[in-house]
């Protein structure tokens, strides 16, 4: 029988405040490859509206931060979902 598992669906201040504060990725590698688990057994994703903030970095800086690399790195993390999907995503149980 298959079980239902809750789908997390995460925003960008999930990843900034992560990054900046408490899971920085040198200080917390195991939070950063959890979310890449997660995203690969489909347990969590995002849309694709905070991977282009993401990938903006801060303040529109010109060269990419750690954060924004980390992102286009991890193309599982990628399994953002494009906003006209949100409706199906969101009552999939």
């Amino acid at each position: 029988m298959h079980q239902a598992h809750t789908l997390f669906v995460l925003d960008t201040n999930i990843f900034i405040e992560a990054h900046r504060r408490y899971y920085a990725q040198d200080l917390c590698p195991g939070f950063w490859e959890c979310l890449i688990h997660y995203c690969q057994e489909r347990r969590m994703l995002s849309i694709d509206r905070v991977r282009a903030e993401l990938m903006e970095g801060p303040n529109n800086q010109d060269a990419p931060d750690k954060l924004a690399e980390w992102v286009k790195k991890h193309q599982t993390i990628s399994s953002y979902h494009q906003r006209s999907s949100q409706s199906s995503m969101l009552s999939r149980k």
